[in-house]
């Protein structure tokens, strides 16, 4: 048994889960070495951190937070960084080689920001849609939104204009968060080609994630290619069930039902994807 199905049978048996483990899991790490060795590069990491919180006298859950967020902008004043760093481990050698934080994506700034509040003690949820993640911490009564992705994020109120084009957001557990990740796995072994490891990835964000309509929708991509022109268009179905302004699905759905013979239902599903397109303008 792999270390995913591992995670994957504690998920579906609701054991509790090692976050910080489950986050390396799903970016990458395949066997006990690996993701030994890189929860000792996080102590390295945790190790600045207590640093940077101890000469600013940092105490409570919310100053803790507040200096993890603006740890992981140390050294960045942009706000127009290159984002490629989408997984845990990809950030995890980011830091270690240039000391260089703020250069990954909203997925990959938000696992280290869990990992690391995990060492902290703090519980984050995710907020999220179908193109973007965000953390959230809850402390009493108090509810605050972390924009990973901007120096000025924490806090964020949810009419703020950084998150202009973010509709729909929904609270998950952290285990969206790691569907998110299998999510993008599944996209860059699609790219490659590779369907049917695409779709595995894509079955795992599922089965973490019911509601993840971009698992559902990139889902039904790869089964397009492979010609299970069906089972791709309840996939994008199903995306669209989840979020029914999802424009892409609809584009998406129109070509295998085209090709299916099913003229009128593509027609109809290219009106409402111009409609909703319109709208957005």
């Amino acid at each position: 048994m792999t270390l995913e199905d591992k995670l994957m049978d504690d998920v579906r048996n609701g054991k509790q889960i090692d976050i910080e483990r489950a986050l390396l899991i799903a970016s990458g790490c395949e066997t006990e070495e690996k993701v030994s060795e890189y929860k000792t590069k996080l102590n390295e990491i945790e190790k600045q951190f207590h640093g940077y919180a101890s000469a600013r006298n940092v105490q409570g859950e919310v100053e803790t937070a507040k200096a993890l967020h603006e740890f992981l902008w140390l050294g960045k004043i942009e706000e127009d960084y290159v984002r490629e760093c989408s997984n845990l481990v990809d950030m995890i050698e980011v830091i270690m080689h240039s000391q260089t934080m703020g250069e990954g994506d909203c997925v990959g700034l938000s696992s280290l920001l869990g990992a690391l509040g995990a060492r902290q003690g703090l519980e984050f949820t995710v907020l999220y849609n179908t193109i973007h993640v965000l953390s959230r911490l809850r402390v009493g009564e108090k509810v605050i939104d972390i924009e990973t992705i901007s120096p000025i994020g924490f806090d964020i109120p949810t009419h703020h204009s950084l998150l202009e084009g973010y509709k729909g957001l929904r609270e998950g557990k952290v285990t969206a968060l790691i569907a998110s990740l299998y999510c993008l796995k599944g996209v860059a072994k699609r790219r490659l080609g590779r369907f049917e490891e695409a779709i595995r990835d894509y079955d795992k964000a599922i089965e973490l994630n019911p509601d993840s309509a971009a698992a559902y929708n990139n889902r039904g991509v790869a089964k397009y290619y492979l010609g299970r022109l069906e089972e791709a268009i309840a996939d994008y179905s199903k995306a669209i069930e989840i979020v029914p302004y999802y424009t892409l699905s609809y584009a998406n759905r129109s070509m295998p039902k085209s090709a299916l013979g099913d003229i009128e239902g593509c027609k109809e599903d290219v009106r409402i994807y111009r409609q909703l397109l319109r709208n957005a303008a």
